[in-house]
């Protein structure tokens, strides 16, 4: 799924006249301009939250562990490095370039199922966590919003137990101490699944397959004069 495979089936017209181009740096413009018109399209069906499917997104996870609302749409980071793979004059791809947000878009696009434990303290698939990461690095925004939220405190001299900022969590605190600190304070089972419902956000719909061909015909149209 790191790619999107566009088949212009029963559109030989505008097929044709692409592989009639003699020109390889117009085929490439032609294609190019194919392929931001996917980018854009995609982009788009992920700020309407609505699938390919005609489905709307839904929850990050059947998961009751993380009871924190989103206050982003879902893969609104994810979407934005969606970029063109490769680009040629006979072909384009659109895509990740990185193969960790590919592994991520699989894993949206089918559906996963992971299992998960407090000491791991894993984090969310649309870039605001990654699958390996180091306890030592310093704590997250995230962490520290949640164990406010939970009712962490810490002893200050002279003032006794008091509310931390964020900015003190994420200062003296790595991302380890965090998540098992909070697991406690929350009374977090030690393991639990999460169940990532599929999502297909990724791809054409038929409506968007017909304005790419629009799209191609006008580009076709302006190269050829």
């Amino acid at each position: 799924m790191s790619v999107v495979h566009v088949y212009l089936d029963g559109m030989q017209d505008v097929v044709s006249r692409l592989q009639r181009l003699e020109s390889p740096v117009l085929r490439r413009r032609v294609l190019q301009t194919a392929g931001r018109y996917l980018v854009a399209a995609n982009k788009s069906r992920v700020d309407t939250q609505i699938g390919i499917d005609g489905k709307a997104f839904g929850p990050y996870s059947t998961n009751t562990h993380h009871k924190r609302p989103r206050r982003r749409k879902m893969l609104a980071r994810l979407i934005r490095r969606l970029d063109l793979l490769n680009l040629s004059d006979s072909s384009v791809t659109v895509g990740w370039k990185n193969p960790v947000n590919t592994d991520i878009g699989v894993k949206h696009q089918q559906g996963f199922k992971m299992v998960m434990s407090a000491k791991e303290n894993a984090s969310s698939l649309d870039g605001s966590r990654s699958y390996v990461e180091s306890y030592k690095d310093p704590a997250t925004r995230r962490q520290a919003l949640a164990l406010i939220d939970a009712g962490f405190k810490h002893r200050q001299k002279g003032k006794g137990y008091t509310t931390p900022t964020v900015r003190w969590i994420t200062q003296n605190m790595n991302k380890g101490q965090a998540g098992f600190l909070l697991s406690l304070l929350r009374g977090a089972k030690q393991h639990w699944v999460i169940d990532l419902p599929a999502r297909r956000f990724f791809g054409a719909t038929s409506q968007e397959l017909q304005l790419l061909v629009s799209v191609i015909t006008r580009s076709l149209d302006e190269v050829t004069g």
